[in-house]
């Protein structure tokens, strides 16, 4: 039995201030309201791309591969965080992400969209 159930994508727009750190928790909860227990074995992982068929990559991150300073993951709590650095490197623009988790324990094929939508970047005037 996987960690998780398998859910349809919730859809939330990000909005990412250029030259700024940007860090946001995300808990994902049974519909009791309890938080889903994410540790262990399971894996995050999440893609920024300019546009959804595009093959080119402008941020991942992956709880198997990333810095726990970019993303972790404790209780339910799915952590993000990109520095002031890697914000400041991406064009202000609309970019098209998403999110997935993966229990690769019960099965790595078993994979949960958890997020989608667009993530903007908004131009930085002080730099």
């Amino acid at each position: 039995m996987p960690a998780f159930p398998y859910v349809d994508p919730g859809k939330h727009d990000f909005t990412c201030p250029q030259g700024t750190t940007w860090a946001r928790d995300i808990t994902w909860k049974d519909p009791d309201g309890n938080p889903y227990a994410l540790e262990g074995n399971v894996h995050v992982r999440l893609m920024i791309r300019p546009f959804l068929e595009s093959k080119k990559v402008t941020i991942s991150l992956s709880t198997e591969f990333s810095s726990p300073d970019q993303i972790s993951v404790s209780g339910g709590t799915i952590s993000l965080r990109l520095t002031s650095v890697q914000t400041a490197a991406i064009a202000a623009d609309t970019y098209a992400y998403d999110m997935e988790v993966v229990d690769p324990s019960y099965d790595p094929e078993f994979v949960v969209r958890l997020l989608e939508g667009s993530f903007i970047v908004d131009g930085e005037v002080t730099r």
